[in-house]
């Protein structure tokens, strides 16, 4: 997907721009989605949206999130979890 403003991110020590982390309590854990692609690809408006289920928020946990997590396709879903305003319509 690609936004239509230049994105700020995280730049992580695998290369990964991360660029939001959002994290929802479920019964069992939590529900982890993380907004990221590679650099290159973030700065030119590019990115992925993945989800993970997992017992508690850590850095490996969002590392996993990102290699291992669902990719999130729904654009609606998208703009309501991350509350983006800057994805194409």
């Amino acid at each position: 997907m690609k936004a239509k403003t230049l994105l700020n991110y995280y730049l992580d020590d695998d290369g990964r721009a991360i660029v939001a982390i959002v994290v929802l309590p479920q019964k069992k854990g939590v529900r982890i989605y993380v907004a990221w692609e590679w650099e290159k690809q973030v700065k030119q408006g590019i990115v992925g949206f993945f989800q993970l289920d997992a017992n508690e928020v850590t850095p490996a946990t969002i590392k996993e999130a990102c290699e291992y997590g669902q990719r999130i396709s729904d654009e609606k879903n998208i703009k309501k979890i991350f509350s983006l305003q800057t994805l194409n319509n």
